[in-house]
């Protein structure tokens, strides 16, 4: 069980984490977008979508909690997810909104403009900074990411 935001509370909800291994069908798109002008070829493209778990969350629902270690890398593919500040001091309670992750798939222009005054858009990965800078891991997750619709990512 996972906590789901409603207006700046959260409460208990479970996160829809189905793990899918059919990397030969799943985000052929991600592979055209995103992977095949960087030189990928597809056959690398399958070994790394093989050792990925596609999940996806409904909106409200949480895709990090913060205040915890984060030990995965998360790519969002489709969707839009807010990051809010972790309060410790107030476990049911969302902190301020620090910043917006976009799926990569996800057109620009389809983020609403309540979702867009929630802060700067980041990108599409959490968690990359793990990538350059390993012992970040081991510390607690400064943010609470909140899926603002429907939202999918591969981890």
């Amino acid at each position: 069980m996972l906590l789901r935001h409603v207006g700046n509370t959260r409460r208990y909800a479970s996160r829809f984490n189905t793990p899918v291994k059919d990397s030969r069908n799943a985000n052929v798109d991600l592979y055209d977008e995103v992977f095949r002008p960087m030189g990928v070829s597809m056959m690398q493209y399958e070994r790394l979508m093989s050792f990925a778990s596609k999940c996806k969350a409904s909106e409200g629902s949480v895709v990090v909690k913060g205040g915890q270690p984060h030990t995965r890398f998360c790519l969002l593919t489709y969707g839009v997810a807010v990051a809010y500040k972790h309060l410790p001091e107030s476990p049911g309670e969302l902190g301020p909104p620090i910043c917006v992750y976009m799926g990569r798939l996800t057109p620009r222009q389809n983020i609403s403009d309540e979702v867009r005054e929630k802060g700067p858009v980041r990108g599409s990965v959490v968690g990359g900074s793990a990538l350059v800078e390993p012992n970040v891991t081991s510390k607690a997750y400064p943010a609470d990411i909140i899926a603002a619709e429907p939202t999918e990512w591969l981890e």
